[in-house]
């Protein structure tokens, strides 16, 4: 009887099954290096996104006042974007304004409903 790959039928019925067995891990590392690739792919496009979120939440003003100056950092507790924010607007000559937005939570989530926080009170302000 000639066999042809992947074709389990020859030899003893421990061969055949063994051989099934093998078939079967095969195709298990195969849908597991997919899900690997597929997820990598995934987190790449993640990190463009959550990097352009977090630079949006850390803003300030390009310009401000002679002898003024702001200093501030945003350290997410876990990743890379939490939902905390700021921003500081000059209004007129000499009037300051900063809005700190600290929404409970953490990832890409909470950072946008921060953004919008943020967008919302920069826009009472102008």
């Amino acid at each position: 009887m000639a066999t042809r790959p992947g074709c389990h039928d020859a030899g003893p019925r421990e061969i055949a099954r063994l051989a099934g067995d093998i078939e079967a891990l095969r195709q298990r590392a195969l849908d597991e290096i997919g899900q690997a690739v597929r997820t990598r792919e995934g987190l790449s496009q993640n990190a463009e996104v959550l990097m352009s979120l977090r630079a949006q939440l850390e803003t300030s003003p390009d310009t401000l006042p002679a002898g003024w100056s702001v200093a501030a950092q945003l350290v997410p507790a876990t990743g890379i974007v939490a939902g905390d924010c700021y921003s500081v607007d000059i209004v007129g000559g000499n009037v300051m304004t900063m809005v700190v937005v600290d929404v409970a939570g953490h990832g890409a989530g909470s950072a946008v409903v921060a953004l919008r926080a943020k967008g919302t009170a920069a826009r009472r302000h102008s």
